[in-house]
């Protein structure tokens, strides 16, 4: 997507950073909690990994998986949620 159809849409920098460089996306295979979202029928699907520092119980990281649209607003989670 250009930045002009960004603009045109309304996507802010930040999530068009995102979008053009993902962060991330991937699996943790010791995470704390997971947890799945979506619709195999519409095709949207989201699988979110999260991993919990035990001393304060703060997000150490985040992992997802996203299959469909608007991939880059889980990516943004990391960014909002990071302790």
């Amino acid at each position: 997507m250009t930045d002009t159809l960004a603009k045109k849409f309304g996507y802010s920098e930040k999530v068009m950073d995102h979008f053009k460089n993902p962060r991330n996306v991937g699996v943790l295979e010791d995470a704390d909690v997971t947890s799945k979202v979506g619709s195999v029928a519409c095709g949207d699907l989201i699988k979110l990994y999260l991993k919990f520092d035990p001393n304060d119980d703060k997000i150490k990281d985040v992992k997802f998986e996203s299959y469909g649209v608007c991939c880059e607003h889980c990516d943004e989670l990391h960014d909002d949620g990071d302790g």
